[in-house]
């Protein structure tokens, strides 16, 4: 029995907040802001860095504002704002780290006819790989050779690995006739939706789309979106993935841009960005712990500590299409002509453990850009924004227990808004993640100290022992400073009874024992 052991675990930190805050002024060929229609913000991850005591990671926020100006068009503005974060961690134990940021709030306020002040707050989840290590001290493990009473417990071990990436260049729409020096791309969305994940020897395979979403304006005309799906089949190396329990995936879509550009029969609309895939894989890792030790010989002075761990249990997914309905008479709107822009943003905020399945409940913030027609005013657009409570639940797999924790995270695509003379019809499809792990404690020997105190075997003695049921062989003979073996080899006790020392070895059912 090693007395000291190396291990890897994970633990996982929630919702670790920081502000993106800054001001912008709109260039002099910009006319004044009227209106701000919708706001799109996006998170671009600069780097992390683990020092001595703590891990960094960096960032920015870009923001696409569309909105109305004095001439009653509209038009868009583009900025971005930093952010910085920092985690508390022990530079001697860290060996990896994932970080997930995500905009909780944004706050984009008018302060002057052509300034814009914004105020955006994040949430980051990060996952740590740290290496721990396990030690019982004392003389007693040095020199002497001491019974012990051992237990293998289970200890979630995380890995990480990312992908090279996939560059995309393509065609989202071809307006023929059109004239590139009158079209205007306002905004830009890109999200992943996961099909499959198959692994094989040290290798995942990552198959989904990319949905890539545009909203653009020709001359005059109302602003318009176009949505295209680019299929995504990559695989990510990773060593010994098909020891874990659980492997999750996401693809970040970064350097999203699109531009216009002139063809012979009119104009193109260009999208690039960069699908950069990132797995995380689970497990748990056997650790074996001394729960308790002796010395047949001498006496011992023992001292136990509580060892806290977590035991990864399961991870799971769950889909569903959620639908909400909201009166024009609630969102102070007399009537809408058309719909130009939808998008659903879902928050989780809180997640409960249920008999086999877990519930997410949350908010969900519908927002849009709405047209009115009319022949006295023409086309008047305007923003339109509603938030509405959600129920999700997610099956689990694995059995439900005490101390058991769950961490969740949603996700919510391909927004649609319809409507009627009297309502709004919202709806978007769901994405939830569980990550279930439950929490340890076990009381495990620190440190074991010979004592002065000795004890000399005479072999000739015999001694006839009547065990309560409720002791252990482990107990009895640590009590007569023999071994369990010879207990159970003196007294033909079967397999059964002693074989497994990694448990208390219970004298239940052991009417009588001849202790030599």
């Amino acid at each position: 029995m090693q007395t000291e052991k190396e291990y890897l675990t994970g633990r996982e930190i929630v919702a670790l907040r920081c502000e993106s805050t800054g001001d912008y002024s709109l260039p002099d060929y910009n006319t004044d802001v009227k209106k701000i229609l919708a706001v799109k913000t996006k998170v671009f991850p600069s780097g992390k860095f683990a020092s001595d005591d703590s891990l960094e990671f960096s960032g920015s926020v870009g923001y696409e504002v569309v909105y109305l100006d004095a001439d009653n068009d509209v038009t868009h503005a583009e900025f971005s704002t930093d952010y910085d974060a920092a985690l508390r961690i022990n530079s001697e134990n860290y060996v990896d780290s994932d970080v997930v940021t995500t905009i909780s709030s944004c706050n984009i306020r008018l302060v002057g006819p052509r300034k814009l002040s914004a105020k955006c707050s994040l949430e980051s989840t990060v996952r740590l790989c740290e290496r721990r290590r396990y030690e019982v001290e004392g003389d007693a493990f040095v020199g002497y050779e001491p019974e012990m009473m051992t237990k293998t417990v289970s200890v979630l071990a995380p890995a990480f690995a990312s992908g090279e990436g996939k560059e995309y260049t393509e065609e989202i729409l071809s307006l023929e006739g059109s004239i590139a020096d009158e079209v205007e791309i306002l905004l830009t969305d890109a999200s992943f939706v996961l099909d499959s994940l198959e692994r094989s020897d040290d290798e995942v395979d990552i198959k989904g789309r990319v949905i890539v979403t545009l909203l653009y304006k020709n001359g005059d005309s109302l602003p318009e979106s176009v949505t295209k799906e680019f299929p995504f089949d990559e695989d990510v190396d990773i060593d010994g993935v098909m020891s874990f329990k659980d492997v999750d995936a996401r693809v970040e879509i970064t350097s999203l841009k699109a531009r216009v550009e002139p063809t012979d029969d009119g104009t193109s609309l260009i999208v690039s960005f960069t699908a950069l895939p990132r797995i995380y894989a689970v497990g748990n890792s056997e650790l074996e712990v001394v729960l308790d030790s002796y010395l047949k010989e001498r006496g011992v002075e023992n001292e136990h500590s509580e060892f806290g761990y977590s035991e990864h249990i399961c991870m799971e997914r769950g889909e569903e299409t959620f639908s909400a309905k909201v009166s024009l008479e609630e969102l102070g709107v007399e009537s809408i002509s058309k719909i130009i822009w939808a998008e659903a943003l879902a928050r989780a905020e809180s997640c409960e453990i249920e008999e086999n399945r877990v519930k997410i409940s949350g908010e969900i913030r519908f927002s849009a850009i709405a047209c009115q027609v009319s022949e006295e005013n023409g086309s008047i657009c305007f923003p339109i924004k509603f938030n509405v409570p959600f129920e999700q639940y997610v099956n689990t797999s694995c059995q439900i227990h005490e101390n058991m924790r769950a961490n969740c995270a949603v996700n919510a695509t391909d927004a649609k808004i319809e409507f009627d003379e009297n309502n709004v019809y919202a709806s978007c499809e769901l994405s939830a993640f569980v990550n279930l792990t439950s929490e340890r404690r076990q009381r495990c020997l620190g440190a074991s100290y010979a004592t002065d105190e000795e004890f000399a075997r005479d072999d000739s003695v015999v001694t006839v022992y009547y065990p309560d049921a409720s002791e252990s062989l482990f107990g009895i003979a640590k009590r007569f400073h023999t071994s369990v073996v010879s207990i159970a080899k003196a007294n033909k006790l079967t397999e059964s009874v002693f074989a497994f020392s990694s448990e208390p070895l219970s004298a239940l059912g052991v009417g009588k024992l001849i202790i030599k």
